[in-house]
């Protein structure tokens, strides 16, 4: 796989500001800037090799984004569920560049996941969605061993959390340590991406993955925005999604936790007005 072994940097700065040992592995430098890349390609490999004419998805912005590239780049269709709103013209444009087939549905996003698994099990149409795809945790557990081969006397890692495929695989690969998983969701418009809570892994699953509920941390809107401006001081640009890893910092500042990684799982490259707020305020 092209994308194994992302950066990961120490960031002496957000370490000294928080006065952690703070690591940052780095997911933005995938192919469209984000995780999802690692799913998709095995997801959309497995899909060829399997004789699948199409694979499919329902998602906020990173995952179609990264299936229809990837589907575009093998030679296969992609058809993409997205929830109507605004905002959803950058996503377009990328649908419209790979050449992949939108239908657009006013509904809530666990809704959409239902609707769009039945479709692509009536149409026999490869299924990338979350709760649906053992791939998409193999792939995720792939951040958390590259992680774990690096950073000596590691004690917590933070990822986003939306539909959890993130995190539980990230977790896996740190079932036989004793390392914390942090998950992080919010309600910013900032970071829509994580703004459902889906979870389409299952919150049991979940649960399991974090140990204790706790370390479920909601993030607002003025702690992306700080996160946001201490990553371009590292030179990091991040999606107000991608962010929210260091915007956890904030919330757990007075526990124990000391040699730390967050994952910064997206790009603040596609979407130039949400990063302006982030890093203006306005």
């Amino acid at each position: 796989m092209h994308n194994i072994n992302t950066p990961l940097i120490f960031s002496k700065k957000i370490s000294k500001y928080f006065n952690k040992n703070i690591w940052l592995k780095l997911e933005i430098y995938n192919s469209t800037g984000s995780h999802k890349d690692r799913e998709c390609e095995l997801m959309v490999r497995e899909a060829k090799k399997k004789g699948y004419k199409t694979v499919g998805c329902a998602s906020t912005g990173n995952l179609a984004i990264s299936l229809a590239f990837f589907a575009k780049k093998e030679g296969l269709q992609c058809l993409v569920w997205l929830v109507k709103k605004k905002n959803n013209d950058i996503v377009k444009n990328y649908m419209s560049a790979f050449q992949s087939r939108i239908i657009e549905k006013k509904i809530k996003l666990n809704d959409l996941y239902k609707e769009s698994n039945e479709y692509m099990y009536r149409h026999q149409i490869y299924n990338a969605n979350p709760g649906k795809n053992k791939l998409k945790l193999e792939a995720n557990k792939k951040i958390g061993d590259e992680i774990k081969k690096k950073i000596k006397n590691l004690d917590t890692v933070i990822c986003s959390l939306n539909n959890g495929s993130h995190l539980i695989g990230v977790s896996k690969s740190f079932l036989k340590n004793k390392i914390d998983i942090i998950g992080c969701y919010s309600k910013s418009k900032l970071a829509p991406s994580i703004n459902e809570y889906a979870k389409a892994e299952k919150k049991k699953n979940i649960l399991f993955a974090v140990k204790n509920e706790k370390n479920l941390i909601k993030i607002n809107s003025n702690e992306i925005k700080k996160a946001s401006n201490l990553l371009l001081e590292e030179g990091i640009l991040a999606e107000g999604a991608g962010a929210v890893s260091v915007a956890a910092l904030y919330g757990i500042k007075k526990r124990k936790h000391k040699n730390i990684c967050c994952i910064i799982t997206g790009s603040g490259l596609k979407n130039s007005l949400k990063l302006k707020i982030s890093l203006n305020g306005k």
